[in-house]
């Protein structure tokens, strides 16, 4: 038995090992890091637009549209080719978004869809994906609060030089680049977060944002009779705690990150209206 096991795990470590190196070889090809690059970008421009309405303006009130149910048949594997490949930049290659040769790659259908496919449940009713793309958020913020990563310095020919800057991630979240579904971030990013945390279900009618607000900030009605998951709900809805800490982590960069500036402590007020509320959530960002 003992012996199974062991070449059990000695296969599983030497596939995994190899999907590794591989994946790192490939990626370690500057073109072809690029050609994935855009692709990822491409798709996010082309989800982000199938989910806008026909002709529809720019308007605030069309940031985040509705009625578009068919793109909740959306493969799911898309969606997250899309947070790996922009995982794997801010873990092991963050300053290829910065340098020369992702310059032509733009930033903004990033943040374009991950606010639109985070706050409306039609259009992606996996929650779990939908909290995944908190990492795609984490990436495009311009601070990284690991100390060790902070302290990093790029050795040269020529002395010591810091890694690399965050140019074109502030300009994308500075707050005045006239960006609708920036002013919404918050929102999205929030709608995430409760969503996995208090109802992971993919058919839940309580995991969108104002309805979680609601029910914090007063006592039920008398009449309100809350229905019981069925057991096979509740076993699907179930997320352990190292997979919700994984969801939380990233969206708290991003918490910290926003929390302090005028531009997103508006949209902290407008998704919380008391300050009471709205401190009690960003003492676990600190």
């Amino acid at each position: 038995m003992n012996r199974a096991v062991s070449r059990a795990i000695r296969y599983c470590l030497r596939e995994r090992t190899s999907r590794f190196l591989e994946q790192t070889t490939s990626l370690g090809c500057v073109d072809r890091l690029h050609n994935y690059f855009a692709l990822c970008a491409s798709t996010c421009r082309l989800l982000f637009d199938l989910a806008q309405a026909p002709g529809a303006s720019q308007s605030a009130k069309e940031v985040v549209p509705e009625g578009h149910a068919d793109l909740g048949a959306l493969p799911e594997l898309i969606v997250d080719n899309v947070v790996e490949l922009i995982s794997y930049l801010r873990r092991l290659n963050d300053d290829f978004i910065e340098s020369s040769d992702a310059a032509d790659v733009p930033l903004q259908p990033f943040l374009q869809f991950c606010v639109v496919y985070m706050t409306d449940l039609n259009v992606l009713s996996n929650p779990h994906l939908r909290a995944r793309l908190g990492e795609v958020l984490e990436t495009l913020i311009p601070q990284r609060y690991e100390e060790n990563w902070n302290s990093q310095r790029a050795s040269s020919g020529f002395g010591i030089i810091p890694a690399h800057s965050f140019v074109r991630r502030e300009q994308l979240l500075s707050g005045d680049n006239g960006s609708e579904q920036l002013s919404h971030v918050v929102t999205a990013l929030l709608t995430a977060f409760v969503s996995i945390e208090l109802a992971p279900g993919v058919d839940s009618n309580t995991s969108d944002l104002p309805s979680v607000t609601a029910s914090a900030s007063g006592p039920a009605s008398p009449g309100a009779q809350q229905a019981a998951p069925s057991s096979e709900a509740m076993e699907t809805a179930t997320v352990s705690f190292e997979e919700k800490f994984h969801y939380r982590r990233p969206m708290y960069a991003c918490l910290r990150y926003w929390h302090g500036k005028p531009f997103y402590d508006e949209q902290f007020k407008v998704n919380f209206p008391s300050s009471k509320t709205s401190g009690h959530l960003l003492t676990y960002t600190k």
